[in-house]
């Protein structure tokens, strides 16, 4: 996952969003800016006087004033991201061989791996046998399927219902 704002993220945000200006009081530019997500900014300048006044200006700072806006949310979204961890996880199975229905779920290997990985993380801070031995018995398992999966292959019944 990256972990970096760069000016290119941000004027992708800005090409993909509905941003509109408008004068008021004929001294005053305001700009409304709808993000992709549906989310509204805005942003205001103004003069001192009409006669100071100059919509181009205006436009052109309140565009800035809306890229430091996006600066800040984009980077407590991607920072809100970094640090999230889930606390649970949703397993669509495979339904149907991946011959016949091509790959639309995981495989209980797949599942294995990803509980194995997650025993590593939790031992790596707080290590203890069980941990140590459940991911031994995690290895074991994923030799039997990968056995299983090979025999299957041998008897060329590999993606088929037959035993």
């Amino acid at each position: 996952m990256k972990n970096k704002l760069t000016e290119k993220d941000i004027q992708n945000v800005l090409d993909n969003s509905e941003i509109s200006f408008k004068t008021v009081d004929k001294k005053c530019t305001l700009c409304k800016c709808k993000l992709p997500n549906g989310f509204v900014l805005f942003a205001h300048t103004g003069a001192i006087s009409t006669a100071n006044y100059d919509f181009e200006i205006g436009k052109a700072s309140c565009l800035e004033d809306i890229k430091e806006q996006l600066w800040k949310l984009e980077g407590y979204h991607l920072a809100s991201k970094i640090i999230e961890k889930p606390k649970y996880i949703d397993i669509k199975w495979q339904s149907g061989t991946v011959n016949e229905n091509g790959v639309n779920g995981v495989q209980v290997s797949d599942v294995l791996k990803i509980a194995k990985d997650r025993l590593i993380e939790l031992n790596d801070e707080h290590s203890c046998k069980e941990n140590r031995l459940t991911i031994v018995s995690i290895d074991n398992a994923l030799n039997y399927q990968d056995m299983r999966d090979h025999d299957r292959v041998a008897r060329k019944v590999e993606g088929t219902y037959h035993d």
